[in-house]
């Protein structure tokens, strides 16, 4: 199950990885949203990481 507190961790630590500049409000919402729309999702699922990580390079494409 992937609470909002997973997703976030996750979030920052993919965003750190990357170098990714998106703030932290960004972030708590995606992570809000994400967990919301996926509560049955294994947060270490390959499947529910690439979910997360193809999510955060969109994001950060329409930003950049």
């Amino acid at each position: 199950m992937a609470s909002e507190a997973e997703v976030l961790e996750k979030v920052g630590s993919y965003c750190t990885e990357k170098q990714y500049t998106l703030d932290d409000n960004f972030r708590s919402q995606f992570s809000n949203k994400f967990a919301a729309a996926n509560p049955d999702a294994d947060i270490n699922d390959e499947n529910t990481l690439k979910s997360i990580k193809f999510n955060l390079d969109t994001a950060f494409s329409a930003t950049s």
